[in-house]
């Protein structure tokens, strides 16, 4: 269960995460669509007015889904896990509060649901099953894509200025 609530945040634990040693060169491909399959599509700025994340990241995880990520900036991302819910807020490096999310597991026709309710009152809405991701803009268009793996275009979720997030898992 610990693992399947964690794919459900999208830009959180599956996005952003890595070991630090991918993407090395990501600026100059971050806005290449055959690289970042975000390019072009409501993802690649959704956040940009708020969220800020600049620098290395480090991250810390819990046996309870609770998962942090901070950049050197001071911006984070934080997440709890309850049951099948996850809820994450997006925190810019002022501590200005950018999105919260609520990620639910078997809802709405999706083996992971997630809602992210932008500073603006809008919404971004995930659908991710094993082999696509659906989503769902503020303006109401849709766009799919295959479930995405490639570290160059996971560590292009949060923009070129934030580096992959190195996990450790938090002291008991």
């Amino acid at each position: 269960m610990f693992r399947l609530t964690l794919s459900a945040l999208p830009l959180l634990a599956l996005l952003a995460c890595g070991d630090g040693d991918e993407g090395d060169d990501v600026a100059g491909t971050c806005a290449d669509p055959d690289v970042n399959p975000f390019a072009g599509t409501c993802i690649s700025d959704a956040f940009a007015d708020c969220f800020d994340p600049a620098g290395t990241c480090e991250g810390t995880y819990d046996m309870t889904g609770a998962t942090t990520l901070t950049w050197e900036n001071g911006a984070q991302a934080v997440s709890s896990v309850s049951g099948t819910t996850a809820t994450t807020q997006l925190l810019a490096s002022d501590g200005t509060v950018c999105a919260e999310a609520v990620s639910t597991v078997n809802a709405n026709g999706c083996q992971s649901e997630t809602v992210y309710t932008l500073s603006s009152g809008q919404s971004i809405r995930w659908c991710i099953n094993a082999d696509e991701w659906s989503v769902t803009c503020p303006d109401g268009s849709t766009f799919e894509m295959p479930s995405v793996t490639d570290p160059s275009a996971m560590s292009c979720a949060y923009g070129e200025e934030a580096e992959p997030c190195t996990m450790t898992q938090a002291s008991r």
